[in-house]
């Protein structure tokens, strides 16, 4: 009776040890997955960065080698994302963050400019949404990352004075600033529609609570409704629908923008202020948005599950 249930006890350790290795091997990446990134930055005449997040089996994880884009490849500026102590084991692959089964990868490619395409040292912009990916092991893949634009540097006219700018774990960020003039504003656009949905805007020109500002940026205290890491819901200001503009501000009034962005992407783009001078001349100020993503499980489970297509599924 006892080598019975013995033979028992075996038969339910292998069975559950091929369960385990069947789950474990239905949750393993075919290939990478990068997630979305929403960048625009002006061209630089020597040197430009690109940074690039992707999720990557634990495993075997894969780091990049480089990266080709309409012709021209192009290698990371880093050996891989985080940093490598004396002590540290030799095999550690360095990343952003680790999940059950994944590793968040994060990787700096560097554009040279004098490799560039043609069309970008013309001073047109060059987008791109694809890119193909050799890894260090030898493997390739085409990888949808979203949408990336290098332009022309434009001049800027200066119409805002920028007091200050924050950014919250919440995923948060917001620049105060006056008018250094007359101005009506027409309109706040981001570069990407595709990007609409993942990126929400306030504004606030309540000008008596918005003045508490000006003492913070010499060292003053911090306003009471500006402390404390709150949700979106709690920041004052109205939603940018159709009826929230145009806006007019004096010479020396206020104005705070708030953008909240989805935490499950990359986002590095400057947002237009879009309008016009007391004289009717156009201006356009640009607000520097930066935010990176910051996944829970669940979050990887689901963006697998959006990306990776039946193969991965």
């Amino acid at each position: 009776m006892k080598e019975k249930f013995l033979w028992i006890g075996i038969i339910l350790i292998i069975i559950s040890g091929v369960a385990n290795y069947v789950y474990f091997e239905t949750k393993q990446l075919s290939k990478p997955i990068f997630l979305d990134h929403y960048i625009k930055k002006p061209f630089n005449l020597h040197e430009n960065q690109l940074t690039f997040f992707y999720l990557t089996n634990k495993q075997e994880p894969l780091q990049v080698s480089y990266v080709q884009i309409d012709g021209a490849q192009f290698y990371p500026s880093t050996t891989g994302s985080g940093f490598m102590t004396l002590n540290q084991n030799p095999t550690y692959i360095p990343h952003e963050a680790e999940y059950s089964h994944y590793y968040l990868m994060r990787e700096r490619i560097s554009f040279p400019a004098e490799i560039l395409p043609e069309k970008v040292a013309g001073k047109e912009a060059w987008s791109f949404s694809e890119i193909e990916v050799g890894f260090t092991n030898g493997k390739q893949i085409t990888a949808d990352i979203g949408k990336v634009v290098l332009s022309a540097h434009e001049p800027e006219r200066k119409v805002f004075d920028f007091r200050m700018t924050s950014s919250s774990s919440q995923h948060i960020n917001q620049a105060a600033m006056t008018a250094m003039e007359p101005v009506t504003i027409n309109d706040i656009v981001i570069p990407f529609p595709e990007a609409g949905e993942h990126v929400s805007i306030k504004v606030d020109v309540e000008q008596e609570r918005l003045k508490e500002l000006g003492a913070v940026k010499n060292g003053g205290k911090i306003p009471e409704w500006l402390r404390g890491n709150k949700k979106w819901k709690d920041f004052d200001g109205k939603l940018l629908r159709n009826d929230t503009l145009p806006i007019t501000l004096k010479k020396n009034e206020w104005m705070r923008l708030m953008t909240a962005v989805n935490h499950d992407s990359y986002f590095e783009f400057e947002m237009e202020i879009q309008g016009t001078d007391s004289t009717g001349s156009p201006f356009v100020q640009p607000v520097m948005i930066h935010d990176r993503p910051e996944l829970t499980q669940e979050d990887v489970e689901r963006i697998i599950d959006r990306k990776a297509g039946d193969d991965d599924a």
